[in-house]
């Protein structure tokens, strides 16, 4: 998806409302349940091959995320990779940064360009009720269910500090998935050895693989809290930001820097749009095109007298849409 492309989505507001509504009906079922957000173009051998997971917080997605699903798709039985978002992610439980739905935004452009790659949202964290959801939903039993993961992630796995009943989870965990996992933070391949050579791990070892298919540009360091903490400095992160990643921080001024004004005030264009997000989903019926949403935005972010009314309006609690609309407009 290119960057024009990109920049009208941030905007449309048809599609953010629908995404709040998932997020908040995901939230809120008891049992583990996964949806598809945007699935694989490739439909073909969908139904045969292994389904690879790259599960992740993607706050923002990298690179790395991206070559992890390159890696996967040159396994010989690997059809499609689903890049897949929870609602709730481990050790991560506060939503900080891009909020969900901007964070499905940028994982949809960037599986636009890889028929082979769709994503998915999830309500829950662990590893082992992700496997239960798409059992569920995406992974029919015929097909085998792959989680593509960095060497920390493994550790995590097999962490049982993470389960109330460590052995009983992790044998339903690979009795419906196995794990492929690539080096991370100078853990490779001899590392995995030794951690599944742990009396503990033993009995899992034949679900548990190294990814040897990596291309040769990924690179095991990339991290997106590199990648946010460079755009907070006021850095564009090249090697580490997909295209479509930094169109939509350009356009959206997510992971920068507040902006200070003279008068003490400051500007924080992202948190003005999560303003103008949480108002839209709070009418989900009330017209507002992509350009007013556009418009409000951009209007609130400047250091004039009408971005500062907007910004006091937007500060409000209830503001209805139409009054938004009607200070934008005139």
């Amino acid at each position: 998806m290119g960057k024009d492309a990109v920049i009208r989505r941030c905007y449309d507001v048809g599609r953010l409302r629908a995404w709040r509504a998932r997020i908040d009906a995901l939230g809120a079922a008891a049992a583990p349940t996964a949806t598809v957000i945007a699935p694989p173009a490739a439909e073909a051998g969908r139904e045969r091959g292994a389904a690879a997971v790259v599960a992740g917080s993607f706050n923002p997605p990298t690179a790395a995320h991206l070559s992890l699903c390159d890696g996967a798709l040159r396994q010989p039985d690997v059809e499609t990779v689903w890049l897949l978002l929870a609602v709730r992610t481990v050790d991560k439980e506060t939503v900080t940064g891009a909020c969900l739905e901007d964070r499905l935004l940028m994982l949809e452009a960037l599986a636009e360009a890889r028929p082979q790659v769709g994503v998915a949202l999830c309500n829950r964290g662990l590893y082992v009720e992700q496997a239960a959801a798409l059992r569920g939903s995406l992974a029919p039993p015929s097909r085998d269910l792959v989680f593509v993961v960095g060497y920390d992630k493994i550790e995590q796995v097999l962490d049982g500090r993470y389960y109330a009943a460590r052995e009983a989870s992790l044998r339903r965990l690979f009795g419906l998935a196995r794990f492929l996992v690539a080096a991370r933070d100078g853990h490779g391949g001899q590392a995995l050895i030794d951690l599944l050579a742990m009396r503990e791990n033993r009995a899992y070892r034949n679900r548990i693989a190294p990814l040897t298919t990596l291309p040769d540009c990924h690179d095991p360091a990339l991290s997106s809290t590199q990648v946010r903490g460079a755009y907070a400095e006021g850095a564009a992160p090249q090697a580490g930001a997909p295209a479509a990643v930094r169109a939509f921080a350009a356009a959206t001024g997510v992971y920068a820097a507040p902006t200070s004004l003279p008068g003490g005030e400051t500007i924080d264009r992202y948190g003005l749009r999560l303003q103008l997000l949480d108002i839209l989903a709070r009418e989900p019926q009330s017209a507002f095109s992509a350009a007013e949403f556009q418009a409000a935005t951009a209007q609130a972010a400047t250091d004039s007298g009408a971005g500062r009314a907007l910004r006091r309006l937007l500060a409000q609690d209830g503001v209805a849409v139409e009054a938004i609309r009607t200070h934008v407009l005139t």
